[in-house]
């Protein structure tokens, strides 16, 4: 499952890439589309259906601290396409037109607007764009400031992004509580869980590969360690335990090489401490290569390591309950650039269910509320007895009461009124006949 740290309203922004990002063409070939990205941007499906392409695409990029861009097949020709979104961006924005006009470039219109709404500001951009008889659209949405720090990114991927060709795909449904969806190659095969742990509530846990099991994708289950535990960063677990957890499907697995994703921690820590999750949080982010040996084959292994503490207590050295998470795809090395990508675009393929988030985000308050009622239960119960009261569930759905903490039964009389009566058949007759009732 995505990782939860999504927020609508945030007051920062990220500059522009103050460290060098080396750009890469990003080959999605399940979407069906390539595309040049700062290399530590990902993929994901959005809420509605498009492609979306950020630092933190699986969790829900946040436009007013990056740009977003996103990826959609549309049904009607670029200029027809382009008309259509200007007149429904223009009833969202208030009645301002946005402005519509051909780029230049055969079969290429842009739309574009200044929006305002919860999100603040946004500078959007839609180029939609007829190409191989196909027609579709990529957008870029993001804070005025960001918007022209990031203009160069956003342009190279304006003009970069193109189709390319798709296997034959098939949609497969999460089985046991319809949780998410996932696109996959005719062939391919699918076992998971949902993980749900006091720590987490739920996260899903998947693994999918092709016939010969020699390409595919996995999402691990996240470990929790408790305070105890001291903070390891991203690149340490990659040639410790994550080797280790690697090495039991691949026992003769080799670490390859380590790159850190600084600006991908950097941003995750501002957004923890503006969420006002933790004052001094931690994250750490890598992208890992190892090699081994699966059914006779040698492979490539790309995972993404990934280790959070949402605050590091300056009173205990530093310390603090943290999570670690891992996912990735493999691929055969001699065919790993060709196969790779096909694993890769799997895993942004996946998209949650809205009704599943609801009943998620539901079951974890309802959980919350019970866990608030039975410590304020507690704290009330501990009142009582150190004033040698015994507080007494009512029977009848009531509130809780209180009676002495002595001998005897607790009866309740024709008013509701719980009382402690001592154990005598004479005074317990007589109570029965004035419609007094023994309840304890």
């Amino acid at each position: 499952m995505r990782l939860a740290l999504r927020f609508a309203v945030l007051v920062v922004a990220l500059s522009a890439p103050a460290r060098a990002v080396p750009q890469v063409e990003y080959v999605n070939p399940i979407a069906g589309f390539a595309i040049e990205i700062p290399e530590d941007w990902e993929m994901a499906t959005g809420t509605g259906g498009n492609t979306e392409i950020a630092i933190d695409a699986p969790s829900g990029a946040a436009v007013v601290t990056q740009p977003a861009l996103w990826f959609f097949r549309a049904r009607h020709p670029a200029e027809e396409e382009a008309r259509r979104l200007a007149r429904d961006l223009q009833q969202i924005n208030g009645g301002v037109a946005p402005t519509v006009a051909p780029t230049g470039r055969p079969g290429e219109w842009e739309v574009s607007c200044r929006s305002s709404g919860v999100r603040g500001e946004l500078v959007e951009r839609w180029r939609c764009r007829d190409e191989a008889g196909q027609s579709y659209v990529v957008a870029a949405l993001a804070r005025p400031g960001v918007a022209e720090a990031f203009a160069a990114e956003i342009e190279r991927a304006f003009d970069s992004c193109r189709l390319i060709p798709t296997p034959i795909v098939r949609f497969f449904q999460e089985p046991t509580e319809n949780a998410y969806r996932l696109v996959l190659p005719v062939g391919w095969t699918w076992e998971g869980e949902i993980l749900r742990t006091g720590a987490i509530p739920g996260y899903f846990v998947w693994k999918v590969q092709s016939p010969d099991g020699l390409t595919g994708c996995f999402s691990s289950p996240p470990a929790a360690l408790n305070i105890m535990v001291p903070y390891t960063p991203a690149d340490e677990l990659a040639g410790g335990i994550v080797l280790q957890g690697l090495r039991e499907q691949l026992p003769d697995a080799e670490l390859d090489s380590v790159r850190r994703l600084p600006r991908v921690s950097d941003y995750f820590c501002e957004l923890i401490k503006l969420a006002g999750l933790g004052a001094n949080p931690r994250v750490d982010k890598v992208r890992a290569d190892y090699v081994g040996t699966r059914d006779g084959t040698r492979v490539r292994v790309r995972v993404d390591i990934g280790t959070f503490m949402l605050d590091a207590s300056p009173l205990l050295d530093g310390r603090g309950d943290w999570f670690l998470m891992t996912g990735g795809s493999w691929a055969p090395e001699n065919r790993f650039d060709e196969r790779f990508p096909l694993a890769r675009g799997v895993m942004a393929s996946l998209w949650t269910s809205p009704k599943w988030r609801a009943r998620q985000a539901e079951a974890v308050q309802s959980v919350l509320g019970r866990r608030r009622g039975a410590i304020d239960e507690a704290a009330a119960g501990w009142d009582a007895l150190i004033r040698d009261m015994d507080r007494v569930p009512d029977p009848d759905g009531g509130d809780p009461q209180e009676v002495p903490n002595r001998d005897g039964g607790v009866w309740k009389d024709p008013d509701g009124v719980m009382h402690r009566v001592p154990n005598d058949p004479d005074t317990e007759n007589a109570l029965r006949n004035r419609g007094w009732r023994q309840i304890q």
